[in-house]
């Protein structure tokens, strides 16, 4: 009997001992931000992960390495003093500080995703947190926001489709057709588009693409050809694959952006 209570006593202490551990652990704070490594990963394919690198030494600069881009295709954009505050900011608001040690995994879930956050600021507090197909306490609402502001630091090395030099001569007033052909199970599905009001609608999408670095990855599903033939014959052709678009064979990442 005294030796039950002997346990029953020393697992009450290491209990109580971890339970003051926690309260008594500093809680970290983040007042600036030196850093900040985002990558978020399915694993199932090579350049597949997208990573955000954030880092401040003399200037800051955002680095985005998109799905199916190398590291050497990467965007790299310098950031604003008013952008590094917004980021601050979003962090501050998402308490993105108390994540720190956050190590989730559904055990359950098969060919999901995993993510890894770093942060580290001017005087050396570091926040760390991981996991696959579980994350911490609103982290998809900051990884909306995030995503948001990095995607608008971006569009100064992100430019409209139709500013691609292929696309020079393009005027959609002169357009006499539109033909789409997409792939399906069955074949090929093509539709011709003659009248200039349902014309100016598919390229009132377009207009609003904007397209970054090249891609290495290709996909064999899920292709849509848009060609504009012209009043004299001549074509003009955009290619989308997946999450990708392909002109002249070149693959380049792409955003739809309406206000661009």
């Amino acid at each position: 009997m005294k030796k039950s209570l002997i346990i029953i006593g020393i697992i009450l202490l290491i209990g109580i001992g971890v339970i003051m551990m926690v309260l008594l652990k500093p809680k970290k704070e983040i007042n600036s931000i030196k850093s900040l490594e985002y990558r978020e990963s399915d694993g199932r394919s090579m350049y597949g992960a997208l990573e955000y690198t954030y880092h401040c030494g003399k200037d800051c600069t955002l680095t985005t390495k998109p799905q199916g881009v190398k590291d050497e295709d990467a965007l790299k954009v310098e950031v604003t003093e008013e952008e590094q505050e917004e980021l601050l900011e979003l962090v501050k608001k998402y308490k993105v500080a108390s994540w720190d040690g956050f190590k989730g995994s559904d055990k359950y879930v098969l060919d999901g995703s995993s993510f890894t956050l770093s942060i580290k600021t001017k005087d050396d507090v570091t926040i760390d947190a991981s996991g696959y197909m579980k994350y911490p306490r609103n982290f998809h609402n900051f990884m909306k926001e995030l995503e948001e502001l990095f995607a608008r630091i971006n569009r100064k090395k992100l430019f409209i489709i139709f500013d691609h030099e292929k696309y020079k001569d393009f005027k959609i007033e002169n357009v006499s057709k539109l033909v789409i052909t997409k792939e399906t199970e069955g074949g090929l599905d093509t539709e011709e588009i003659i009248e200039k009001e349902e014309i100016e609608k598919k390229y009132d999408y377009w207009k609003h693409i904007v397209i970054g670095p090249k891609c290495s990855m290709a996909c064999e599903d899920n292709t849509t050809i848009y060609k504009f033939i012209m009043n004299d014959g001549k074509e003009y052709t955009i290619e989308k694959e997946c999450d990708w678009v392909i002109i002249d064979k070149d693959r380049y990442y792409y955003q739809y952006r309406k206000d661009v």
